[in-house]
């Protein structure tokens, strides 16, 4: 009888170390890990393209170029860390009608052109890390896009580090 109780405190344990070494993944886990690439208001949409964002310093994060359930695309960048007080991250989307751009301004996360879907949510600043421009209608083959991932010096507006998706569709 002993022996076999403390073989069920030894298989106790067991599960118990083992259990505290690997925990089972969950739902918050999967989202948490989602969670960075292509956030607009209200979700998280389809990755088109995406590269790094470089400069001197490095890689200082990613652009990505992403579309909604309705063919509208947006750019979407992340920074690896909050930009400084006296810099700020942009991003710029181009659209393309037929291989010419249309308008021939990008788009950037400070525009809220009429008749997209929603706004974008403004440059990256202090203790931010990411910004999205506004969703652009592309649903018809003609339009492709592409993104401009930055990171300036406000303070001379030096361009510090810059990195651009493929153009796609």
């Amino acid at each position: 009888m002993k022996s076999i109780r403390r073989m069920l405190v030894l298989v106790g344990c067991a599960v118990v170390a083992l259990l505290g070494v690997t925990p089972a993944a969950s739902a918050t886990d999967a989202t948490a890990m989602a969670a960075p690439h292509c956030q607009h208001y209200g979700g998280y949409y389809t990755l088109r393209s995406s590269a790094p964002v470089t400069g001197s310093a490095g890689t200082v994060g990613t652009i990505e170029l992403c579309r909604d359930a309705n063919y509208n695309y947006f750019g979407f960048l992340i920074l690896n860390n909050s930009p400084t007080a006296s810099q700020y991250g942009q991003v710029f989307l181009y659209r393309y009608h037929n291989g010419i751009p249309s308008p021939a301004a990008p788009f950037t996360c400070d525009s809220s052109p009429q008749g997209a879907p929603t706004g974008g949510n403004g440059a990256i600043l202090l203790n931010q890390t990411r910004c999205w421009t506004p969703r652009l209608a592309g649903a018809a083959g003609a339009w492709t896009f592409e993104a401009q991932g930055t990171l300036y010096s406000s303070h001379t507006g030096a361009l510090l580090a810059s990195g651009w998706t493929a153009r796609t569709r």
